[in-house]
């Protein structure tokens, strides 16, 4: 069975690095391989839509609001002093913080937002 992986690896392989005009093989080989399994799965499975709305206010309490900026805005920090720490980050702060809801959408962009805070006053001060 192994073999045969190997085998089919290195057919897929040497057709896509054939290809002409194809300056980057590597990005839709990698990203096709890594995404058909999400693909199959979601083929055998009968997935319906919630119908949106858009006239639907969210309310939030200022107590899980605080706790997300408070959260969001410490892991920010760390992911603009630390890079690479995105997805940990959030996670890192989901577990601080505790079980919020929607309130981790909040989380998460505090976390973009003062990671993206970091690195423009890295590059426009330090020249």
């Amino acid at each position: 069975m192994v073999c045969v992986c190997i085998a089919i690896v290195r057919v897929f392989g040497v057709l896509v690095f054939s290809i002409p005009n194809l300056e980057q093989p590597l990005f839709p080989m990698l990203s096709g391989l890594f995404g058909i399994s999400s693909l199959i799965v979601s083929l055998s499975e009968k997935t319906v839509l919630p119908q949106q709305s858009f006239a639907e206010t969210i309310k939030l309490e200022p107590r899980i609001i605080a706790k997300a900026v408070g959260a969001g805005t410490f892991s920010g920090a760390l992911t603009g002093i630390f890079l690479g720490l995105a997805a940990q980050a959030a996670t890192l702060a989901s577990e601080l913080v505790g079980k919020m809801g929607i309130g981790m959408m909040v989380l998460v962009g505090g976390i973009g937002t003062v990671s993206s805070l970091f690195f423009l006053s890295d590059t426009l001060f330090n020249r």
